[in-house]
């Protein structure tokens, strides 16, 4: 649990309950993930954000956690927090808690398409661990901020979102939309001739987004 908020910042109890406590029925897994915040909570090493998903009658099913200060310092050295900065308790804007969450469903989506062996997933990282450098115009140094990056396995090939010179594959980018009004922008901006390669880019709408991964289509 603390590795995988390291990694993706944000998950509320539903979310983490799908991905590590998947038990005998979806209430045992739930039950269990939330003794298991609640100890967690105890120590200082996870804390709840001050809003609810669901509002208060929501209840603790309704909370959003993130890595308290102890678990942070936990990770620092051993974790995939290694070496980041202790960040204090804060509230953040609701756009930014609805966007990480949003990565985390992506996460626990292929978490779960990956149990019933529809795909393999190599790796996944959050931002800011995906984010890469390059050279900009004029050689200034500039960065490249995508949300996520995943490594797909097929048993032969694997599909990343790294660069070709590093890993010998090239990336494949995905734009996960919340609409077709979205989608249409999207395509649109990406049809210019500045881009270059168009079928290096899809787009699909966010619930779409797994199944695209496995090797479908929009």
């Amino acid at each position: 649990v603390l590795a995988s908020l390291a990694t993706l910042r944000l998950a509320t109890t539903k979310q983490l309950a799908r991905l590590h406590f998947a038990g005998s029925t979806p209430l045992a897994g739930a039950r269990a993930c939330t003794r298991t915040l609640a100890r967690l909570h105890a120590d200082g090493l996870v804390t709840p954000l001050a809003r609810r998903v669901g509002g208060v009658r929501a209840g603790s099913a309704g909370y959003t956690w993130a890595l308290g200060p102890a678990g942070q310092r936990l990770l620092t050295h051993t974790g995939p927090a290694g070496g980041a900065a202790i960040r204090r308790p804060w509230t953040p804007s609701l756009p930014f808690v609805a966007h990480r969450l949003a990565i985390t469903e992506l996460a626990v989506q292929l978490h779960e398409a990956q149990a019933t062996g529809a795909l393999e997933v190599v790796q996944f990282v959050a931002e800011p661990g995906c984010w890469r450098r390059y050279s900009g115009s004029h050689g200034a140094a500039a960065n490249l901020k995508p949300d996520a990056l995943v490594v797909m396995g097929d048993g032969q090939y694997e599909d990343s979102g790294a660069e070709q010179r590093t890993t010998g594959v090239f990336p494949w980018v995905l734009f996960g939309v919340p609409d077709m009004a979205r989608r249409r922008t999207v395509q649109r901006a990406l049809a210019k001739p500045k881009l270059g390669e168009p079928d290096l880019f899809v787009v699909a709408l966010a619930d779409e987004a797994v199944g695209v991964l496995a090797g479908g289509r929009p």
